[in-house]
């Protein structure tokens, strides 16, 4: 289990991530198997996360994410079944900052 991204690929592909989080991710819930954000739905965030989906199952198809939408909000859900929670983490780490409060299920 490893990304495929080149260093400068995977610079730029953090960005984007750390960009997608500071739109308002409202809640996160992580334990070993699973992470999901919640955010507030507007046009511009939901094509970023699909981009992102799109981009991801490139060069980490370890990962299955599923993106829904219900009333004003949209959920990201990452899962990585045959890989360690710390993979995990370190997404979750990448969208929020400590400041976002994140629950485990």
């Amino acid at each position: 289990m490893a990304c495929s991204l080149q260093p400068d690929e995977w610079v730029e592909r953090k960005k984007l991530i750390q960009q997608i989080g500071s739109n308002g991710v409202e809640d996160v819930k992580f334990d070993a198997e699973m992470l999901a954000f919640q955010f507030r739905a507007t046009p511009e965030l939901r094509g970023s996360l699909e981009k992102l989906i799109d981009l991801e199952a490139t060069c980490c198809p370890f990962f299955e994410f599923e993106l829904d939408e219900h009333d004003s909000s949209l959920t990201l859900t990452v899962q990585a079944p045959n890989g360690p929670a710390t993979a995990l983490d370190a997404i979750r780490h990448m969208f929020v900052s400590p400041a976002v409060g994140t629950s485990s299920r």
